[in-house]
C-alpha cells in the first residue's frame, strides 16, 4: 500500500516518520497522518505511550475513610423513607403526565395509540425526542396501560392517569418534605403545562430551567436542597482527604460544572490547601457567571470542555490532573467508555476520578430533566435498555472495562441512599510521560524539517480496520488552533436595530465584532447562550423567542424579522 504523501512540495513516506517515532523511549507504537487545512497539508503524529501499573491503595484508603465518615452524616431535614415516599408519589404523577401529553398530541387515533415513528411523522413531535418517546411507551406497556398490537400500534388497556395530576402534584408540592425543592417543582409544573410545545420543539425546556438566564431552578435541584448538599459534602470531603495525601500542588478539573453546586462545596473544603481548580463546562453561559460566583477563590481557572471530544484537541494534556470531578454530567456522554478513557488518560499516576450520579431511572425524570438534550445523547450500550442512567453494578462494570480500579460508592448501602451516589475510581495503569517538545527535538536530528509533525496526539491504541491496517478515520481530529484563518470582510450594521443586535451578540460571544451576515450558531451561540440573548433583546424592547432566533440565524435576518413584527 502506498503511504507516500506530498507536503510542501516534498514527497514523503509516512512509514518512515512512524518508524522513527516508535523508536523513541517510552513509545510503543505510532501513526502519522496528513490533514488538509485550507490549501496547506499538515502532519500529525499519533503516539501510543507505554504503560505501567499504578499503586493507589494509600490514596484510595484515605478517600474511602473520608467518604464513609461524610456519608454517615445524613441530613436532618428529611430522612430516606420520607424522601422515598414523595418520590413514589411523583412516579404516579409522571405516569399521568405521559398519558395526558400523548393524548394532547393526538397520538390516540381510532382508539389506538400510535407507535413512536408515527407520532413523530404524523403528529409533529420532534425526532430528537425519539428515545424519550420510546421510554414513555415502554413504561406504559410495562405498567399494563397499553398493549402492543399490530402495525406498530398499541391497544389501550387503561389509558387514564392513575391520579388527578394537578391535585396530586399540588399536594406533593405543599407537603412539608417537598418544601426544599420548591423552585425545581416549578420546573416540573411548567414542563407539564407545556409538554406538547416542548415535544414539538416549539419551546426549549432550557428556557424553563433557566428563565431569562436565571439559575435559581437549576441551583435548587443541584445544590440548594438537603439531598444535594449531603451528596456534595461527600464529594468535597473526599477531595480534601485526597489533597492531604498529596505532596504537591493538586490540579483539579471539574467537567460539566454547570451552576457550580458541587464546585461550591469543594472550594470551601480545599480553600486553605495547595490546589489549582479548573472549572469547565460546554458553554460560557456557565463559566461567565461562575467567574462572578467564585470570585473570592483566586485559585480557580475557567475554561470550556466537551466530555464527548478528545481532550488533547481541546488543549488538555494526558497526566495533567490529580483529581477529575464530574457531578451529574457523565450520564450525558454519548459513549461512556470513550469518555471514561479520555478522563483516565488526563489523570496523574495516582489520580482519582469522582462522579456524582443518580443511579436509578425514575419516571419523573422522563417528564422533567429527561427533556434536556444531554439526557438522550447516549449512543453506547445504554441503547439496549434505552435508559440514560446506570445502576451501581453497571457503573462498576463500565469503569472496570475502561481501565479503572479501586472503585467505591458512597453511601455504600444502596438502600440507604437518596437514589444518588458519589463514585470514586483510580486508574489501573498510567502512561509513560512523553514530553512532545523533547520528542520533536529528537525528530529534528532524525528527519528532514518537512517531515516533522506539527501536532502530537497520544492515544491508547491504534484503531485497526478489518484488514489489520490502521483505520485513520477513527483517529481523533487534530485542532490546528494556532493556524491563522483568512481575513474576511465583516458586514457592518446598516440600521440602529442591527447595531443594537450586533452589540448584544458581540457581548454574548465576548468578541469585538459580529457581522450581520454571519451564522450566529456557527460562531459560538449555543442553546444556553441563546436564552441570555433572548432576554437581553427583550430588555431592549425586541421581543423574540428562541424559535425566532433559530429561524433567523443571522443579525440581518433577525433584524428583518423584528422589523416585520412592528
Amino acid at each position: 500500500m502506498d503511504t507516500q504523501v506530498k507536503i510542501r512540495g516534498h514527497r514523503i513516506e509516512l512509514g518512515e516518520i512512524e518508524n522513527k517515532i516508535s523508536k523513541y523511549n517510552g513509545i510503543s507504537a505510532a501513526v502519522a497522518d496528513v490533514s488538509k487545512y485550507g490549501e496547506a497539508q499538515r502532519l500529525t503524529a499519533y503516539i501510543v505511550p507505554e504503560v505501567y501499573s499504578t499503586d493507589t491503595e494509600e490514596y484510595s484508603a484515605a478517600v474511602k475513610k473520608a467518604a464513609q465518615k461524610a456519608s454517615d452524616q445524613y441530613p436532618d431535614e428529611i430522612d430516606i423513607s420520607s424522601y422515598a415516599y414523595f418520590m413514589d408519589r411523583l412516579e404516579n404523577v409522571a405516569l399521568g403526565i405521559m398519558i395526558k401529553s400523548l393524548d394532547e398530541t393526538g397520538a390516540v387515533v381510532d382508539g389506538k395509540l400510535l407507535g413512536v415513528d408515527k407520532i413523530i411523522s404524523e403528529k409533529g413531535v420532534s425526532v430528537k425526542y425519539r428515545k424519550l418517546l420510546k421510554q414513555w411507551l415502554d413504561t406504559l406497556e410495562k405498567e399494563n396501560i397499553i398493549l402492543k398490537s399490530s402495525n406498530g400500534l398499541y391497544d389501550l388497556v387503561s389509558f387514564t392517569p392513575p391520579v388527578n395530576i394537578d391535585e396530586e402534584l399540588t399536594s406533593i408540592i405543599n407537603s412539608p418534605d417537598a418544601v426544599y425543592w420548591k423552585d425545581f417543582f416549578e420546573f416540573i409544573l411548567l414542563c407539564k403545562n407545556n409538554m406538547v410545545k416542548i415535544l414539538k420543539s416549539e419551546l426549549n425546556p432550557l428556557s424553563i430551567l433557566f428563565p431569562d438566564g436565571n439559575w435559581k431552578r437549576a441551583e435548587n435541584y443541584y445544590a440548594d436542597n438537603p439531598v444535594a448538599k449531603y451528596n456534595n459534602y461527600i464529594v468535597a470531603q473526599s477531595v480534601a482527604a485526597f489533597l492531604k495525601e498529596n505532596n504537591k500542588t493538586a490540579k483539579i478539573l471539574e467537567v460539566g460544572a454547570g451552576t457550580g453546586g458541587t464546585t461550591a462545596s469543594i472550594l470551601n473544603a480545599v480553600k486553605d490547601m495547595d490546589a489549582e481548580y479548573h472549572y469547565t463546562d460546554l458553554s460560557t453561559f456557565f463559566t461567565d457567571k461562575a467567574k462572578e460566583k467564585f470570585s473570592d477563590y483566586n485559585f480557580v481557572k475557567y475554561g470550556l470542555f466537551n466530555i464527548d471530544r478528545e481532550p488533547q484537541t481541546q488543549g488538555y494534556n494526558w497526566g495533567e490532573f490529580d483529581v477529575i470531578v464530574g457531578a451529574n454530567v457523565l450520564h450525558d456522554a454519548q459513549n461512556l467508555h470513550s469518555t471514561l478513557l479520555n478522563l483516565k488518560n488526563m489523570l496523574t499516576p495516582n489520580g482519582m476520578l469522582i462522579m456524582l450520579e443518580t443511579t436509578e431511572n425514575k419516571l419523573i425524570h422522563k417528564v422533567s430533566i429527561g427533556l434536556l438534550e444531554g439526557f438522550s445523547g447516549y449512543e453506547d450500550q445504554r441503547l439496549d435498555k434505552n435508559v440514560p442512567l446506570l445502576n451501581l453494578d453497571e457503573w462498576q462494570t463500565v469503569l472496570k472495562n475502561s481501565g479503572y480500579t479501586n472503585v467505591s460508592f458512597y453511601p455504600e448501602n444502596e438502600q440507604n441512599s437518596y437514589e444518588q451516589h458519589a463514585i470514586f475510581a483510580f486508574a489501573e495503569k498510567a502512561a509513560v510521560n512523553i514530553d512532545t517538545d523533547q520528542l520533536k527535538k529528537y525528530l529534528v536530528n532524525e528527519l528532514p524539517s518537512y517531515m516533522i509533525p506539527e501536532q502530537y496526539i497520544k492515544i491508547d491504541h491504534i484503531p485497526l480496520s478489518s484488514n489489520g491496517k490502521a483505520d485513520k478515520k477513527l483517529l481523533p481530529k487534530p485542532n490546528f488552533a494556532a493556524q491563522k484563518t483568512a481575513k474576511h470582510e465583516i458586514a457592518q450594521p446598516t440600521t440602529p436595530l442591527e447595531k443594537d443586535l450586533c452589540n448584544i451578540f458581540s457581548e454574548a460571544l465576548s468578541i469585538k465584532e459580529v457581522g450581520i451576515t454571519e451564522n450566529l450558531f456557527e460562531i459560538g451561540i449555543d442553546s444556553l447562550k441563546a436564552i441570555s440573548v433572548v432576554t437581553k433583546c427583550g430588555q431592549k424592547g425586541y421581543n423574540i423567542t428562541l424559535m425566532d432566533l433559530y429561524s433567523n440565524p443571522t443579525i440581518k435576518q433577525l433584524g428583518e424579522y423584528i422589523g416585520s413584527q412592528g
